[in-house]
């Protein structure tokens, strides 16, 4: 009994095995062939798509379009002179605030090594 059992479980997974490609296909074609087989597993067939996907379906990207009037080197000498044009940042003017000396603790370096959960100030 388990011998008829093995040979249809050879049959099975001979038939699975089989996948039918012209002599001249490119690995596209082949990856193709099995994703469309439904006698293969799923698994395999799974996988061919995921492999065969990115050749099929474009990526979408990101395209911009300039409007060039003029050779590059003007364009750059504008593009330099309204760069030069913007305001500078203004710097945030902080005084420092000193701490009492019973707020400020001190701390060793084993309990650094930990969590900083129980250090925090809580406002």
């Amino acid at each position: 009994m388990s011998e008829r059992i093995d040979a249809i479980m050879d049959r099975i997974d001979a038939a699975q095995a089989v996948v039918e490609v012209a002599l001249d296909a490119m690995p596209l074609d082949f990856l193709l062939a099995v994703f469309r087989d439904s006698r293969q597993p799923m698994k395999r067939r799974m996988d061919a798509a995921e492999i065969a996907a990115p050749f099929i379906h474009p990526k979408l990207a990101m395209i911009g379009t300039a409007n060039v009037s003029g050779d590059f080197g003007t364009m750059l000498e504008r593009a330099i002179q309204r760069s030069n044009a913007v305001r500078p940042i203004k710097m945030i003017e902080a005084k420092a605030v000193p701490v009492k000396s019973s707020e400020a603790a001190e701390v060793s370096s084993e309990r650094m090594k930990q969590s900083f959960q129980s250090l925090r100030r809580r406002f």
